[in-house]
């Protein structure tokens, strides 16, 4: 099993103005959320996904920062771009490759 931590374009790191900008569709579908809480509802989930990986043996890849969260990547709040599914495409199968319980898996079939 692999699990993914959450790649999005908000973050706690950006000024005030870019994490305005970056939650605007999530602002849209998610009225009820301040941008706090929509970082600290991330947080939740990525923890989550940390302990569902140490209690079940599986892979826990961190897409956090893996693509800019910029227009060039990102369409909205949370879906990518052409450019933005390219670059983490190309991670995660790089992730997976270097992997070794992916590589066993792999040689394990052969």
């Amino acid at each position: 099993m692999t699990l993914l931590t959450t790649a999005g374009r908000l973050d706690r790191s950006q000024s005030w103005l870019a994490r305005t900008r970056a939650s605007a569709s999530n602002v849209f579908f998610m009225p009820y959320l301040s941008i706090t809480g929509m970082l600290e509802a991330l947080e939740v989930y990525d923890r989550a996904i940390r302990r569902v990986g140490q209690r079940t043996g599986a892979a826990v890849f961190e897409a956090a920062g893996v693509v800019p969260g910029d227009g060039t990547h990102y369409a909205d709040s949370g879906h990518f771009r052409d450019a933005g599914s390219r670059r983490m495409a190309a991670w995660l199968a790089a992730s997976l490759i270097n992997h070794p319980g992916f590589r066993a898996l792999v040689e394990a079939r052969r």
